[in-house]
């Protein structure tokens, strides 16, 4: 009974431990979160990336084509 008792004891510190170790990443976690105002959805990173690479391809497009047409008109 007395090595069960020091066992459990000795896993408590190491929860304690363990506990104390991950609680500046979890406030740092929290900082991230009030920075960027939103839950931060890694899944959606190259979503996003694609979307704002299409609308910068489409947006260069317009440019292009609005040089082209000048060109003819002028």
């Amino acid at each position: 009974m007395g090595e069960a008792e020091l066992r459990q004891r000795k896993q408590e510190k190491e929860d304690k431990n363990d506990s104390i170790d991950n609680k500046p990443e979890k406030e740092a976690k929290d900082v991230n979160k009030v920075k960027i105002g939103i839950n931060h959805i890694p899944s959606l990173d190259r979503f996003g990336s694609t979307v704002s690479g299409i609308i910068a391809a489409v947006s260069a497009n317009l440019v292009l084509i609005g040089y082209i047409v000048v060109a003819f008109y002028e």
